[in-house]
């Protein structure tokens, strides 16, 4: 599994860090520097998307990883890898997000293209 020592206290600390904003819409906060950077999570009876990737790969296992489950949703549910921009505070996971969800289809939203 992906998942290192501490997981089950990671979930603990992103459930403060985890926001629902609407129904089937989530926020993670995640810390970078001094600030945070968000990743979004969406559900609906399509799939589930992930919205953005945090700033390093290890976001993905301590932050997004514990989030889905948390929110008891199971990998395979996770159909869609989104980027709002190319900056690293936002798509510094996602070759981890796409190690993880291989199936996924990636894009950049922006661009309306493949990564």
């Amino acid at each position: 599994m992906y998942y290192n020592n501490n997981y089950y206290g990671r979930i603990l600390d992103v459930i403060m860090d985890l926001e629902s904003l609407d129904q089937g819409i989530y926020r993670v906060k995640i810390p970078f520097m001094s600030v945070t950077t968000t990743v979004y999570i969406y559900t609906c009876r399509q799939g589930t998307a992930i919205i953005d990737s945090a700033t390093y790969p290890s976001d993905v296992d301590d932050y997004i990883l514990p989030a889905l489950e948390a929110l008891h949703i199971p990998h395979s549910a996770v159909t869609r890898l989104l980027l709002t921009h190319d900056h690293g505070d936002h798509a510094g996971g996602f070759a981890r997000l796409r190690e993880v969800f291989p199936l996924a289809d990636a894009t950049n939203s922006l661009e309306d293209g493949k990564i």
